[in-house]
């Protein structure tokens, strides 16, 4: 009998492991930014990521340009329509 292989993503946000594929989609890929977030993340994050040493790095070594919102934080970029 085969095994179901199961694809985990891991999270830049909180380095958690999520489901990512087969039906099951526990987070999304942000593209713009090259990295993957949890559900979780997502939702908590939905007025800013406070932004960490290692994301503004990864987003400066990405080439995007880091903005910050009246809060001081990072907005996530919205999902594709």
């Amino acid at each position: 009998m085969q095994r179901d292989f199961i694809h985990m993503e891991t999270c830049t946000l909180c380095n958690g492991k999520f489901r990512f594929g087969r039906g099951i989609y526990d987070g999304r890929r942000v593209a713009k930014w090259s990295i993957s977030v949890c559900r979780t993340c997502e939702i908590a994050n939905q007025d800013g990521v406070v932004p960490s040493d290692r994301l503004v790095e990864h987003l400066n070594a990405q080439g995007v340009e880091v903005t910050y919102n009246d809060r001081g934080w990072i907005d996530l970029p919205a999902r594709s329509s």
